[in-house]
């Protein structure tokens, strides 16, 4: 079960099993593998003969649920130009909530993450819902099985998203004992 709590102006701390510490840390480090094959596989731009420092991917990305992250992102209208102009900026964005969320796990043994300020808390916001976009297109994709198995894990981590967002959002109490 997830419990989240504030402490005092900044401090959010939440408790969890430790199947759930492993299959979050699953999640991220699998999503993470796959944007960062993605960011990977950009090619240098070269303007007038000389490389300019910038890398892009050579087309829009095909892998049903990188699409599904940046039409997310920047929006479901976005254009092949768009999606492949913004996408290095978008990916290296989900890299770092993940990195976020993979730094502030606990180690094996312990359900106890601590997020030391709201940033962190935004990051695991977003991350979270990066993945269960990912996890919706994976879904449709996918057969009547896949998608009844998928969304009892979205629901689990809307629920985790939903009681973080209460909890990072609110206004502390610091004159209240955080126990």
């Amino acid at each position: 079960m997830i419990c989240w709590d504030r402490v005092g102006d900044e401090l959010v701390v939440g408790v969890f099993e430790q199947d759930e510490i492993a299959l979050l840390r699953e999640y991220a480090t699998l999503f993470t593998r796959l944007v960062r094959q993605r960011l990977d596989s950009h090619e240098p731009v070269e303007l007038l003969g000389v490389r300019v420092g910038l890398a892009l991917p050579a087309s829009v990305v095909e892998d049903e649920r990188l699409l599904a992250l940046l039409r997310h992102h920047l929006g479901a209208d976005a254009d092949d130009h768009e999606l492949v102009w913004r996408e290095p900026d978008c990916l290296r964005a989900v890299v770092d909530r993940l990195d976020v969320v993979l730094a502030t796990l606990p180690p094996e043994g312990s359900g106890l993450v601590v997020l030391d300020d709201v940033a962190q808390a935004r990051a695991w916001l977003d991350a979270g819902q990066d993945i269960i976009t990912v996890m919706g297109a994976v879904a449709g994709a996918a057969g009547p099985d896949t998608v009844e198995r998928t969304a009892v894990t979205i629901a689990w981590l809307a629920e985790l998203l939903d009681r973080l967002h209460d909890h990072a959002t609110r206004e502390s109490d610091s004159s209240a004992i955080p126990w």
